[in-house]
Order: C-alpha cells, then sequence, then structure tokens
C-alpha cells in the first residue's frame, strides 16, 4: 500500500510537471504565433511598399522612354534644320555668284 501510495505520488508529481510543461509550451506557441502574425504583417506591408516602388519604377521608365523618344525626335529636327541651313547657305552663295557673273557680264556688254 505504500508502494502503491508513493507510485501514485510520483505519477502525480510527473502529471504536474507534464502539465507545466505543457502550459510551457502552449506558451511558445503563443508568442510564437503573435511573432508569425508580426512577421506576417511585416511581409504584407513590405510586399505593398515592393508593388508601390515597383509601379513607381515602372512610371519612372515610361516617362525615360518618353523623354528619350522627344529627345530623339529634337535631335533629327534639329539635324534636318542644319542641313538645310547648310543648303540654303549654299543656295544664297551659288545666287551671290551667279548675280555677280551676271553683274560681271553686264559690264562687259556695256
Amino acid at each position: 500500500l505504500a508502494q502503491a501510495n508513493a507510485q501514485v505520488t510520483r505519477q502525480a508529481e510527473e502529471l504536474e510537471d507534464n502539465k507545466a510543461q505543457v502550459r510551457v509550451l502552449e506558451g511558445q506557441v503563443s508568442v510564437l504565433g503573435s511573432h508569425l502574425k508580426q512577421e506576417a504583417e511585416k511581409n504584407s506591408q513590405l510586399i505593398a511598399e515592393q508593388c508601390a516602388l515597383r509601379r513607381k519604377l515602372e512610371a519612372e521608365h515610361a516617362l525615360r522612354g518618353e523623354q528619350k523618344s522627344w529627345q530623339e525626335c529634337f535631335e533629327q529636327e534639329q539635324q534636318k534644320a542644319a542641313t538645310l541651313q547648310l543648303r540654303l547657305e549654299a543656295q544664297v552663295t551659288e545666287a551671290a555668284q551667279r548675280q555677280l557673273a551676271a553683274e560681271t557680264a553686264k559690264q562687259q556688254l556695256q
């Protein structure tokens, strides 16, 4: 009987120890669950920020593409204007030479 009582006492102590371990593990699960929830919220915020930054980057790329396109158009028009300027200057020079030749011929005829 004393042996049975001792065994029951040991089992009761083991049961209490096991219950205490369960409470510790439940506390750890609760803390880890809380950390997991915080990390999930943080992850969601980071994903939202990443999406916003990606949209901003895409908008900037589009803007740069548009600016580059306008820059190329400007440079093409600038090149056309320079070519036209040279052609007009050549025509003016040619016209001046013709006028001079005509005046020279007129003077020789007089």
